[in-house]
């Protein structure tokens, strides 16, 4: 297993609580269906599970880039 300084211990710590804190704040279950709704209606169709689940995980990485951005934008400052 690698060695970690205390520094890296302490970012990995930061992104992991501030993941923690997007996912409560942005992926609650009305908040997800609201905007999967909004979206199949700009489709103009039921979308199939295969689309829904691709929208979700991209939903989800746009949350976890800004996460990341955020952090390391306030390691800079």
């Amino acid at each position: 297993m690698e060695q970690l300084t205390e520094q890296q211990r302490m970012l990995r710590a930061r992104i992991s609580t501030a993941a923690d804190q997007a996912v409560s704040r942005n992926f609650t279950e009305n908040l997800i269906a609201d905007r999967a709704d909004a979206w199949a209606k700009a489709l103009g169709h039921t979308p199939s599970t295969a689309e829904l689940t691709t929208f979700t995980l991209n939903e989800f990485r746009g949350l976890m880039e800004d996460t990341l951005f955020r952090i390391m934008d306030g390691e800079q400052r």
